[in-house]
């Protein structure tokens, strides 16, 4: 909405916060869109590696169109880039699969179901848990 100022006027910064948001429980395309946010430099300077680091993560989280966005980003890196985008895409993985698995505990206390804690997270997983 805001990325394409539909509805609204159009503002980068506005559309990477609300990326951010579903972003952070692994909603893939959400990540995607701010590797391209990043990639271009809309809304903020442009970060070939903070764009790569956040298409690793889509694609691991089921992006289907990130796969050759991961390709095409990382022929433009150096290889300390690279190896700089694939640490930061790590942290970021273990941090948004944490709050997959905190919303999800929460929904499950909240609706008094168990809550298996060797499961792995699903991630995408669009409800608001106040993360």
């Amino acid at each position: 909405m805001y990325q394409l100022g539909q509805v609204v006027q159009q503002d980068y910064g506005r559309a990477m916060q609300n990326y951010q948001v579903a972003g952070r429980m692994g909603y893939a395309p959400a990540l995607s869109s701010i590797a391209y946010l990043h990639a271009n430099g809309l809304g903020h300077p442009r970060d070939l590696v903070a764009a790569y680091a956040y298409l690793l993560i889509a694609d691991t989280f089921g992006d289907a169109n990130a796969k050759p966005s991961v390709a095409r980003v990382k022929a433009a890196l150096t290889p300390d880039e690279r190896e700089q985008g694939e640490i930061i895409a790590e942290k970021l993985s273990q941090r948004f699969i944490a709050n997959i698995k905190n919303c999800q505990r929460e929904i499950a206390k909240r609706n008094n179901l168990p809550f298996d804690e060797a499961a792995p997270p699903t991630s995408g997983l669009m409800v608001w848990c106040g993360t």
